[in-house]
């Protein structure tokens, strides 16, 4: 397995970064403190916790999870239990890190301990102000945009739809909502995500890149810049944990 790291830091090897498993108490706080969306992923998760400096801070984590749909590996060909998505990085707004060195370390022990995994997806969110700089430096594919669909204005954010059906099911929300949403300006369409693929052969990635190629719409690219503008600073915090807080169980099922 390789992961990529792009030649102008390839030759740091940041000593005084630590890259390894995490608890689900550091994982959460990392999320809630230092992530737009200030929740985890439901399902089986990969925890994977960074502690920078001397002494080490605990300042991110990284979280792999199966992801919202089951059929995202239909394309390639892949099962479920052969693929994964990078759901979160939630990092200090002051890591001196580049946050494309930390990925690329996340997806060489993902794959350590996940020998069947052979592709990973991450999407970037334009409403978020992110296009995947970090994605692009670590040499993923760009496989175009995601369909969307509509959010709706909640307890003062934006609430994507599934979270909203989810809630009228369970009763906590009116069953007349989407009316009322559409009624009171509560609702809107969101751009597209961008979608960034990370195989982990050099045989998948070109059958991704030849098999995606449709000269009438958005295809696969292979990108390698070293743009990482889209590092995402979401905010200082306190020290929740020491590294030696570090969760067992890593593996996705």
């Amino acid at each position: 397995m390789w992961a990529y790291v792009p030649k102008e830091i390839m030759g740091n090897n940041f000593s005084d970064v630590t890259v390894t498993g995490c608890s689900l108490e550091a994982a959460t706080y990392a999320v809630e403190n230092w992530h737009y969306s200030e929740g985890l992923p439901s399902g089986k998760l990969i925890k994977i916790g960074i502690w920078e400096g001397q002494p080490q801070e605990f300042i991110g984590c990284i979280i792999f999870s199966r992801g919202a749909s089951p059929w995202l590996g239909t394309p390639y060909d892949l099962q479920q239990n052969q693929l994964c998505e990078l759901t979160r990085i939630a990092m200090r707004h002051d890591h001196k890190v580049p946050v494309t060195y930390v990925v690329a370390k996340a997806l060489k022990m993902l794959k350590e301990k996940n020998r069947n995994i052979q592709l990973v997806f991450s999407f970037a969110d334009p409403d978020q102000g992110h296009h995947g700089g970090v994605y692009q430096a670590g040499n993923w594919i760009y496989a175009g945009v995601t369909g969307t669909s509509p959010m709706y204005y909640i307890n003062g954010k934006w609430t994507h739809n599934r979270t909203v059906a989810s809630k009228m099911k369970n009763g906590s929300l009116r069953p007349d909502f989407y009316q009322w949403a559409k009624e009171t300006n509560r609702t809107r369409m969101p751009p597209p995500k961008h979608r960034y693929l990370y195989p982990f052969n050099r045989k998948l990635r070109k059958k991704i890149l030849e098999e995606q190629y449709d000269p009438n719409k958005p295809h696969a690219v292979e990108v390698s810049t070293s743009d990482t503008s889209s590092i995402l600073d979401e905010g200082a915090g306190a020290i929740p944990a020491h590294r030696s807080t570090i969760a067992t169980d890593n593996s996705v099922h």
